[in-house]
């Protein structure tokens, strides 16, 4: 995939034609003799033509594009497999596409380019390893992807960075996509056991608790005792009417019992009354009152005497009265007796058989506790076997990654050559910065409990400083571009690349570019400064200083400036803040 053009349906905008080789886009200043350098070349529209690529290579909606150029329609044209390409993408319509004339989703059309450029056909994708996040590695698009060598799009897992970076180093991706899918399952099954010691049910059964196994024992007791009972229950259709019966029985009987009572009551008063006797004998009277007697005629002794007999005979008649009437009650109090008698009989009779017999609604009330502990049983029993097989689950979870380490170090044996060949090609670049430096891209096994399979790390000694890191940049790129496990034939790097480069160091860098691409197989493209070659004067010899000026002047491709609106990428002065 070589870039040819990048054009816009605008007549201000500064078309760039993109040739075999090495590219620059150069950023002048107005004023030479400005010492604030770094100002001056900003906002001319070096690192906007990046994002323009970006956009038309499919990147998802830029809202500041559709906010401030509405109407503008951006095309790339580009080379792949021997055919060409025009892509052109709207501002005001930036879900879809054109290519070569034919309107097509931006889906569509990344999904075309990774089968085209990466070679994954619409089934056989892989989540993660996406068209967009591949180029990516050949046009680094954001400030942050300018910090770190394998840095190249914001939000990225590492995960995602391994993936995409091992399958541009020509490795089997599909170890990495093992481990992280064991590694995702061992996850779930932990999110999915706490959710189920979570039941509120279960709780009760002190989940995670050494005991259960003694709760289970307890449960199944319970039912089994319950499981008897209802099998030695018996169910008397008629047992409510017994029952009925029953009650009204025990009723009558102490009713009776209250008339007993009462009765007998009635025979303690008699008595009392009986024991009583009132009877006075006249001469008893007439002692009492003895003092007098001188005072009473004959005929006073004699009415008194009549009264008396007449009182005796009253109280006598009284008496037989209270007897009487004594035998009445008690002949009440044994008929009473004789019915309560009658009555216990019957009632005994219909006590035996409701102790013998149960109504239908207590059998089903008695079953509902049965399946009601049934039904607990089972659920902690699933419980059980739950944790369980998750716990199988766990353990062959880990012996499958372990297996599967053991897969991937065996991996990494067989195919040493293809390990030393990127090692060689990272320290071919590597070593042309810094002869003295220890560097090298390793690749080893991770044995972490995590998603990461593979290690792969690209180091210069005393790579902490940013001049390093930048160059640690540029080989990493240079080895994923020069291995060519895909069909991208360009990279492409912002001046960003280049600001705390020391001389020797952007001296290393052209050299290298020159030679890789003398024989215009691949494109080197590049935004720089103006001041680029005028810094390599102090370490070059005059000759070496004249031909990489004369390099860099053919090599340029545009110049932009920031004289006036005109001579900027646009044809204007706009603020897109693309890059937050």
């Amino acid at each position: 995939m070589f870039l040819r053009k990048l054009s816009a349906n605008k007549s201000g905008f500064h078309t760039i034609i993109f040739k075999d080789g090495l590219n620059f886009i150069v950023g002048k200043r107005e004023n030479p003799e400005e010492k604030d350098l770094k100002n001056t070349y900003n906002g001319v529209g070096k690192s906007l033509a990046i994002e323009l690529i970006h956009f038309c290579l499919g990147s998802k909606k830029i809202d500041v594009f559709e906010e401030n150029l509405e109407g503008w329609i951006f095309t790339l044209e580009f080379d792949l497999n021997g055919e060409e390409y025009f892509v052109s993408r709207n501002c005001s319509d930036q879900n879809n596409v054109i290519l070569n004339g034919k309107k097509i989703t931006v889906g569509k059309y990344t999904d075309l380019l990774l089968e085209k450029v990466f070679g994954f056909e619409k089934d056989n994708k892989i989540k993660y390893l996406t068209f967009r996040s591949l180029i990516s590695r050949f046009i680094r698009r954001n400030k942050s992807s300018y910090t770190r060598y394998d840095k190249y799009q914001e939000k990225e897992t590492d995960y995602a960075k391994l993936l995409n970076n091992a399958f541009l180093l020509g490795m089997d991706v599909k170890l990495i996509e093992t481990k992280m899918l064991l590694k995702k399952s061992i996850d779930e099954l932990d999110k999915n056991k706490k959710i189920v010691e979570k039941d509120p049910i279960l709780k009760e059964y002190f989940i995670g608790n050494d005991d259960l196994d003694f709760e289970i024992i307890d449960l199944k007791d319970e039912v089994m005792d319950l499981e008897n009972k209802v099998k030695e229950f018996k169910v008397a259709e008629n047992y409510r009417d017994i029952q009925e019966e029953a009650d009204i029985l025990s009723f009558e009987i102490r009713e009776l019992r209250n008339k007993i009572s009462l009765i007998d009551n009635s025979i303690r008063k008699i008595d009392k009354s009986i024991s009583i006797k009132p009877e006075i004998e006249l001469n008893k009277i007439l002692d009492m009152y003895g003092e007098a007697k001188s005072l009473f005629e004959d005929k006073v002794k004699k009415t008194l005497n009549q009264v008396t007999e007449f009182h005796n005979k009253l109280l006598s008649s009284r008496k037989e009265r209270l007897e009487k009437q004594r035998e009445s009650f008690q002949k009440d109090k044994e008929d009473l007796q004789k019915e309560i008698n009658a009555k216990g009989i019957e009632l005994d009779k219909r006590m035996k058989f409701l102790g013998g017999y149960g109504a239908l609604e207590e059998y089903d009330a008695l079953y509902d506790k049965l399946n009601t502990l049934r039904n607990k049983l089972e659920k902690v029993m699933d419980y059980k076997n739950l944790i369980e097989t998750y716990d199988e689950r766990f353990a062959q979870a880990n012996i499958n990654i372990e297996e599967q380490k053991l897969e991937a170090s065996k991996y990494l044996k067989e195919h040493k050559d293809m390990l030393d060949d990127i090692m060689a090609t990272f320290r071919s670049y590597s070593k042309a910065f810094y002869k003295n430096k220890a560097s090298g891209l390793d690749i080893k096994i991770n044995d972490g409990l995590n998603q990461i399979r593979f290690d792969i790390n690209a180091k210069i000694t005393g790579d902490s400083s940013d001049g390093i890191s930048e160059v640690c940049i540029f080989c990493f790129d240079m080895t994923l571009l020069k291995l060519k496990n895909h069909k991208v034939n360009f990279l492409f790097h912002d001046s960003r690349l280049f600001s705390n480069m020391d001389p020797r160091q952007r001296l290393s860098l052209l050299k290298i570019v020159e030679e890789e691409t003398k024989n215009e197989e691949i494109q080197y493209i590049s935004s720089i400064n103006e001041d680029m070659i005028s810094t390599i004067r102090d370490v070059t010899t005059e000759e070496e200083y004249q031909h990489y000026k004369k390099l860099i002047d053919q090599s340029t491709i545009l110049k932009l400036t920031d004289k006036s609106d005109e001579d900027k990428l646009l044809g204007m002065t706009i603020d897109l803040p693309y890059d937050k």
